[in-house]
């Protein structure tokens, strides 16, 4: 009687889950499908026709095919180039120093036994909380001779009191007495943060990485405040250009006649869905190889065993 009961009960479960399964999908999925509209909408837009998507809106597919905006866009292909390779070297040297710097914060702030590890996070979190303001911030950098420098791009976001918290809490979670051992082999702090801290918080800094990485690629507001040199521009501020200059959109009418284009046809508006898809589309092709260590990094130390 009681195994019948049991097998009864285990059915009911079996499809309550599959039922739950089924639901949660489809919500999901629909979910998914919201977020990926809009930039289906942009592809679509900038493989379109400038005059059919004035007279007949943007669609799923694309209206009238044509690759005019591309063709006025590549007419800049040595700004656009130069503006890849700076924002290319900005992630690349940004996330490399930002992983480095926000690791050793978060090491020496795990350490039980750093006689102020309490007074530098507050420190820490008071810059979070309380700041000089914009205007003073500008000064000190200008003064410090960022104007029209690569690194005013890199340097003011390489340290993050929040990826220092992420990283903090998963390396406590690491059981101590690894660490011990390694003192009792002879190992000292520099030893023990490369060969025993950084390999077993891998998950954690591909999350950082990633973090990082995008608040790289998206990079215009510091480019904006202090560059006015046009190979030093990011991707971003080049789109953000793009979109607000009243120049940019001359030149881009020239480059459209160079190429047979009429006045009326010029691509303003497919030009900027087509800029969008160059800015946007090197990192959505990277994203999903590596989504499985941010998924994995994002809980990490969230449990502690």
């Amino acid at each position: 009687m009681k195994q019948h009961r049991t097998k009864t009960t285990g059915k009911i479960k079996s499809k309550d889950r599959r039922r739950f399964n089924i639901i949660a999908v489809t919500i999901l999925s629909f979910a998914s499908f919201i977020c990926l509209l809009p930039f289906v909408l942009i592809v679509a837009g900038s493989f379109s026709d400038e005059m059919k998507v004035l007279t007949e809106g943007y669609s799923l597919l694309p209206r009238g095919f044509s690759l005019d905006a591309y063709r006025v866009l590549l007419k800049n292909v040595d700004q656009i180039v130069a503006s890849y390779r700076n924002t290319i070297l900005i992630c690349i040297i940004g996330t490399v120093g930002g992983l480095f710097v926000d690791s050793m914060a978060a090491y020496v702030l795990s350490k039980r036994d750093f006689k102020w590890r309490n007074i530098c996070s507050f420190i820490l979190y008071f810059t979070t909380v309380f700041s000089g303001g914009t205007v003073a911030w500008y000064m000190v950098l200008m003064e410090l001779g960022f104007r029209n420098s690569f690194w005013v791009l890199v340097l003011p976001a390489m340290l993050s009191f929040y990826h220092i918290t992420v990283m903090k809490s998963y390396m406590l979670s690491i059981p101590p007495s690894i660490i011990e051992s390694a003192r009792i082999d002879g190992a000292n702090d520099w030893q023990i943060y490369i060969r025993i801290i950084m390999p077993m918080s891998k998950a954690v800094l591909a999350t950082i990485a990633m973090y990082l990485v995008l608040q790289y690629w998206n990079e215009w507001y510091n480019c904006m405040l202090f560059i006015s040199d046009k190979q030093l521009y990011t991707l971003q501020y080049y789109l953000y250009n793009m979109l607000n200059s009243s120049a940019t959109l001359k030149n881009l009418i020239a480059d459209a006649t160079t190429i047979g284009l009429s006045h009326n046809a010029v691509p303003s508006q497919t030009a900027r869905l087509a800029m969008t898809v160059l800015a946007a589309g090197p990192l959505l092709m990277v994203y999903p190889f590596i989504q499985r260590y941010f998924v994995r990094g994002v809980n990490a130390g969230a449990v502690k065993e």
